[in-house]
């Protein structure tokens, strides 16, 4: 997601999460920033990401239930032809 960082001169910039607690250089400018750890329970962009993440879930569940229950997909349209029976591995038939 990234962290936005603020130098003391104004530059607004992203960071890797991995930065986060710890001290940089802007690359704008020669002024050294902090990165701060981003209040997880507070942040709008992490609310976001968690509904995502929540309803791709949920989709992939139902999809893969679908799946088991035999979906009544369009795939399901077309009957399924039989298997043929294995024939027994014989060693040393040629």
């Amino acid at each position: 997601m990234g962290i936005k960082v603020e130098c003391p001169h104004g530059h607004v910039f992203k960071v890797k999460d991995k930065y986060a607690g710890r001290k940089g250089l802007c690359p704008h400018c020669p002024g050294q920033v902090v990165v701060q750890v981003p209040d997880l329970l507070s942040s709008g962009e992490t609310e976001a990401g968690y509904r995502r993440i929540v309803a791709e879930e949920v989709r992939v569940r139902d999809v893969h239930s679908d799946d088991h229950l035999g979906g009544g997909g369009p795939r399901d349209a077309q009957p399924r032809r039989a298997r043929r029976p294995q024939r027994p591995f014989l060693l040393g038939a040629g």
